[in-house]
């Protein structure tokens, strides 16, 4: 985020950490070469990052991603959505195939954007079956 990249006690601030906590999250960014340098700010080198279900990180991220959630303070802006659901297979199947269209749109959508734009989202999907 532009506002951020050059001050990194406002970024700081804003997240109720410490400036070397932050300051270690920037390394491991940038030896992930997820951020670069760009003369006294950070940038990312890439415009949205996915993991795939494959990936080994994936369910350390889950994780990691949940606890985070539980420690963040709600927001107006959030959007929470949670369904425990019984179903067919056979809607089960459409269900996926609809959130397979969405994400595609999403990812259209996040194409077309504008690479400075000062916000960051966070988006997650999950179809898990439980028996």
């Amino acid at each position: 985020i532009r506002k951020y990249s050059e001050d990194i006690d406002k970024l700081c601030a804003e997240l109720g950490k410490p400036k070397q906590e932050i300051d270690h999250a920037i390394k491991t960014l940038y030896r992930l070469n997820l951020v670069e340098s760009f003369g006294h700010a950070w940038r990312l080198t890439k415009k949205s990052i996915h993991l795939s279900e494959k990936d080994p990180l994936y369910k350390v991220h889950q994780v990691l991603l949940n606890s985070f959630i539980g420690k963040r303070v709600a927001k107006e802006t959030d959007m929470n959505f949670a369904m425990t659901l019984s179903c067919s297979e056979t809607d089960r199947e459409r269900i996926r195939s609809l959130a397979h269209k969405f994400i595609e749109n999403v990812r259209e959508l996040v194409t077309s954007s504008r690479f400075e734009d000062d916000k960051v989202v966070q988006l997650n999907i999950d179809l898990l079956d439980w028996i």
